[in-house]
């Protein structure tokens, strides 16, 4: 693979006198609106020393409230009482996701040279790799890769045909094995990506049906639970709430002046229902919509579950790796033999969801 852009096709046929070609430097780019996926390693708990195959026990330490019964106290002759261990098991499954991308520093064109104040290189020295345009490229790179850990570790599927998500299976794949901890959202069923959309309405009896669901379960604890919800999802659940926020009380539908101007008491930063933290996944939009495997050809063609949520603590979404360096590498170097710059990223990882019965998961 190799670098390639539109700048010379875009950009330059604009730039054709002194005034055009003003702000035509790197220093004047500008980028468009993006929402940053955010490191991965934040917002999951990372395990390593984890091999392909290798097996966690899980012990369920549930006592048996069924012993130790009344005895004769008159009597030496005690009665006997069993001891019954509850195990079970998550078996741990390993890909490896890596790319490299060569670039030809003599390829480029001299006026994309010039935007980035570099000079064409002919010399059979070594090329700087500490410019602006390398970090221009590596960072690029990082972003990528950054994106390839939140596809897999989500929505990888040992199902698909696709080498992008073929690996193993993800959180996502292995939540939905267990329908019993399944909420469905009808809105995905829809034939157009535009009805798939939920109302702000919709998400909050969502999460609110998600909450009574796992508040009839054993491992019920709102002081450690997150849910976790896609980008769309929160921006219609923050609309919705605002929106509350400006009518007055005493059920009049009247909007209160006074509120509706005010700064919007919701955000999706700090996000909070029930008591219980919202984590927004701008990642989830993202793989949906920016992957051939699920965004349906693009458009306003139909999503795959468009719309999707989690709730369970931190400790049960695991991402597995052999090492901490093996979760996130880089390597930046010049090859003398065929003049060229390598860009090279790998990751070697897996995810886990050890306690099967200890989440709920709305798609």
């Amino acid at each position: 693979m190799a670098y390639t852009d539109n700048f010379v096709t875009t950009l330059l046929p604009l730039v054709d006198d002194l005034v055009s070609a003003d702000k035509m430097e790197l220093s004047e780019l500008l980028y468009s609106k993006s929402f940053d996926d955010g490191d991965i390693s934040e917002s999951h708990t990372i395990t390593p020393g984890v091999r392909h195959g290798s097996v966690i026990p899980i012990l369920n330490n549930t006592p048996n409230y069924d012993s130790f019964p009344f005895v004769d106290e008159t009597s030496c002759a005690p009665n006997d009482c069993d001891i019954t261990n509850d195990f079970a098991s998550h078996q741990w499954e390993l890909g490896l996701i890596e790319c490299r991308v060569g670039i030809c520093l003599r390829s480029f064109d001299e006026r994309f040279l010039r935007f980035f104040n570099q000079w064409r290189h002919t010399q059979e020295g070594e090329p700087d790799l500490n410019t602006a345009m390398i970090a221009f490229m590596t960072d690029a790179f990082s972003r990528d890769h950054n994106a390839a850990m939140w596809r897999t570790s989500w929505f990888a599927d040992k199902n698909s045909a696709s080498p992008l998500f073929s690996k193993f299976d993800g959180f996502f794949t292995q939540a939905e094995a267990n329908a019993s901890q399944v909420i469905d959202i009808a809105k995905n069923d829809a034939l157009t990506f535009a009805e798939q959309k939920m109302t702000g309405q919709e998400v909050y009896d969502t999460l609110e049906a998600m909450y009574l669901e796992a508040g009839t379960q054993s491992w019920f604890d709102p002081s450690i639970l997150e849910f976790r919800v896609t980008r769309a999802m929160a921006t219609a659940l923050v609309t919705f709430l605002n929106g509350l926020n400006d009518l007055k009380g005493y059920n009049c539908e009247c909007i209160d002046p006074n509120t509706a101007t005010q700064s919007r008491v919701f955000m999706l930063n700090g996000l909070r229902i029930f008591g219980i933290p919202i984590m927004v996944h701008n990642a989830w939009d993202g793989v949906i919509n920016g992957t051939t495997e699920l965004n349906g050809g693009g458009g306003t063609a139909a999503r795959v579950n468009p719309n999707r949520a989690t709730l369970t603590y931190r400790n049960n979404l695991l991402i597995g790796t052999s090492q901490i360096e093996a979760l996130e590498s880089m390597d930046v170097w010049y090859s003398k033999d065929d003049k060229k710059v390598y860009v090279e990223g790998s990751s070697y990882l897996g995810a886990g969801i050890p306690m099967k019965d200890e989440y709920i998961l709305a798609i």
